[in-house]
């Protein structure tokens, strides 16, 4: 046995309404405290968790500049040399190819790691360097 079919055939199709009360919008904040959530990234302090990629890719967009051959990173002056672990680097590489996913500009290893220095290093202030830097005297 076959369903029944309802065919149309007035001139035009009549358009349905929707009548319903249309429930009270969430605000973020208490979608939030509903499910847990706890925030994130440079905003929270250095012991919070790891960056959020899309933060990383904000900065990356951010910093890098193009002109005319590969984008450089604005406001690098120069180019040192510093020692690398092999496992960090591999995960740096990792990183710089999930934030290169649908960016505009691609950053190279080593950009992304001069980025990644960076925001760490902003997390920090000077304020709680000279904090740590006293109680290592006081302690030591």
């Amino acid at each position: 046995m076959t369903s029944p079919r309802i065919i149309d055939t007035s001139p035009r199709p009549r358009r349905i309404l929707d009548t319903s009360k249309r429930p009270a919008q969430l605000s973020a904040h208490s979608v939030a405290l509903a499910m847990g959530a706890q925030a994130t990234g440079a905003s929270m302090g250095p012991d919070t968790g790891p960056m959020a990629l899309y933060q990383v890719r904000q900065a990356v967009q951010g910093m890098l500049a193009s002109s005319g051959g590969r984008p450089a990173l604005a406001g690098a002056d120069d180019r040192v040399k510093i020692p690398r672990i092999e496992a960090d680097w591999q995960q740096i590489e990792r990183i710089t190819a999930a934030v290169a996913e649908g960016a505009t500009m691609r950053p190279s290893t080593g950009q992304m790691a001069a980025v990644l220095l960076h925001m760490a290093v902003q997390q920090f202030s000077a304020q709680q360097v000279r904090a740590a830097y006293q109680a290592e005297l006081a302690a030591g």
